[in-house]
């Protein structure tokens, strides 16, 4: 109030008030000194406690959080496209998709394929009773084929017995009557009678005795041949039915204790293998389909009904199709369509090597889009640690994630950035206006007993209005701000520092200069 008091007494010619609002206006609490003699007149502040809110200052472009670029994974032909660019879309909604008939039948083919491999992996670990009931009906069947068997052979030994003991005994009456002839022949043609009619007649009969006696050994040797051949058969046939009852009776143990490891093993290896093929043509399935993954703004799409995509996206045979005749959204970034979310937004800026090292997640920022007059807000959330290429100064990108979900902005729009580096709350302040720095050190120029005097100080935080005394000066110690006789800026002096004539605090002061307060 004082201060506007004092503005109001004082009939300040007009360019002596842009001069002072050329070095700037100090905040609540200064004063105007004045004297109406030729001295020097001041304006002053009062250092008091406040705050002092230090911030880098940039530039950004806004971009939402959720980018979604979608592409067809599997070829196929466009069925149809849903939505149109600018369109606004929930999760979950389908963009586009494509011709599902072949992708169809490859899932039915697959699941077939399944179902045949587990119930194959069903029956080696679980046998049905059928299977039982087939497994004990053959060991069944083979023994009664091997009591078959055994009782032939039994048949065909005793036949052979009867059969060898009638050829032996015919024999044995063969060799009988052979010796009888042979004894009457030797009776007859002894002496002289060995040429009787008698004795000729009874050398015929040992003659015919003797080959019936051959023929008779002769039947007995086939006899013994032929039994022979029917005993190995029937041996044989017994063999068979004993090995094929063994198999029988392998089967059924098996089939009761499920089947080899090594089968079931294989058998569930076919079973991962279909599960396997199941799940790539149900993927593929899905693939068919352009699903949205976030609610947002159809920004872009690529694609257009009957065309042909590779499962790799469809930019390059969008563009063809459209130069063919077809008309499609403009894509940079080369996906079938792209949906950018409008819920969340961040600013993506960058600071120089410079300013870098005064971030840190989490700060604050202060953020306000072209063509908007509230700020919104948001918070320092990633910094990049590599500087970015191509630029002559070096800087690093930084991005600002908005809080909450503000009305009003678009991707793309340009925004003026001030981050909060620094906060200081009730300390000891000064206008910066009032500081003078030369390399390390700063002073300001304190009124004491109406003089200006150079005060030596230490500097904190600091901003464009106030800065932070940390030691040098008290509270309630009037600092000068500038010499309201002094002329304007001229240029600048040697060394890039501008010429002051005198109109600031620190250039050229009067000596013996008195200030008043203004009542």
């Amino acid at each position: 109030m004082v201060g506007s008091a004092v503005m109001s007494r004082l009939r300040l010619p007009r360019w002596r008030l842009a001069g002072a609002g050329l070095v700037g206006l100090v905040a609540v609490g200064a004063l105007w000194a004045n004297t109406r003699s030729a001295g020097p007149q001041y304006r002053v502040a009062t250092a008091r406690l406040g705050t002092v809110t230090q911030a880098v200052g940039t530039s950004g472009t806004v971009t939402p959080v959720q980018t979604a670029n979608l592409d067809f994974t599997v070829a196929g032909q466009v069925a149809t496209v849903n939505v149109q660019t600018g369109e606004r879309v929930a999760k979950g909604t389908v963009l586009a998709s494509l011709d599902l008939t072949t992708l169809q039948l490859q899932v039915a083919q697959a699941q077939a394929q399944l179902a045949s491999a587990q119930a194959q992996l069903s029956g080696d670990l679980n046998p049905s009773p059928q299977q039982l009931a087939n497994a004990q009906g053959t060991v069944t069947s083979a023994s009664e084929a091997l009591q078959v068997a055994q009782q032939s052979l039994a048949n065909t030994l005793q036949l052979d017995r009867q059969q060898q003991a009638m050829a032996e005994q015919a024999v044995e009456a063969a060799q009988a009557v052979l010796r009888a002839a042979e004894q009457q022949a030797a009776s007859a043609c002894q002496g002289a009678g060995s040429t009787s009619a008698s004795c000729a007649a009874d050398r015929q009969t040992v003659s015919q005795d003797q080959a019936a006696a051959g023929a008779a050994a002769s039947s007995l040797s086939l006899t013994e041949l032929k039994d022979r051949q029917a005993q190995d058969q029937a041996t044989a046939q017994v063999r068979q039915a004993t090995t094929q009852l063994s198999g029988a009776q392998t089967a059924l143990s098996i089939v009761e204790a499920g089947a080899p490891a090594a089968q079931v093993a294989a058998a569930r290896a076919s079973v991962a293998v279909a599960q396997a093929q199941l799940a790539a043509a149900r993927t593929a399935l899905g693939a068919g389909r352009l699903i949205s993954p976030i609610a947002g703004l159809v920004a872009a799409v690529g694609i257009m009904p009957g065309q042909s995509v590779g499962g790799g996206g469809g930019g390059a045979a969008a563009k063809a199709t459209a130069a063919a005749g077809g008309s499609v959204t403009p894509n940079s970034a080369g996906a079938d369509v792209t949906v950018v979310g409008t819920g969340a937004y961040e600013v993506q800026t960058s600071v120089s090597d410079t300013q870098i090292g005064q971030l840190k997640l989490g700060d604050q920022a202060v953020v306000t889009p072209a063509g908007m007059t509230r700020p919104v807000y948001g918070t320092v959330s990633q910094i990049g640690l590599i500087a970015i290429q191509g630029q002559a100064v070096a800087t690093y990108p930084v991005t600002i994630t908005v809080t909450g979900h503000p009305a009003g902005l678009f991707a793309g729009a340009s925004a003026s950035v001030s981050i909060v580096v620094l906060k200081r709350a009730a300390v000891l302040t000064i206008p910066t206006s009032a500081l003078h720095t030369r390399g390390s050190h700063s002073t300001v120029l304190v009124l004491v007993k109406g003089r200006a005097v150079r005060r030596r100080v230490t500097v904190g935080a600091t901003s464009p209005t106030v800065t932070e005394i940390t030691s040098g000066l008290r509270a309630g110690t009037q600092v000068v701000v500038a010499n309201l006789r002094a002329k304007l800026p001229t240029g600048l002096g040697p060394g890039g520092r501008r010429k002051l004539g005198g109109g600031l605090a620190g250039g050229g002061l009067a000596r013996g200069g008195r200030a008043r307060k203004a009542a």
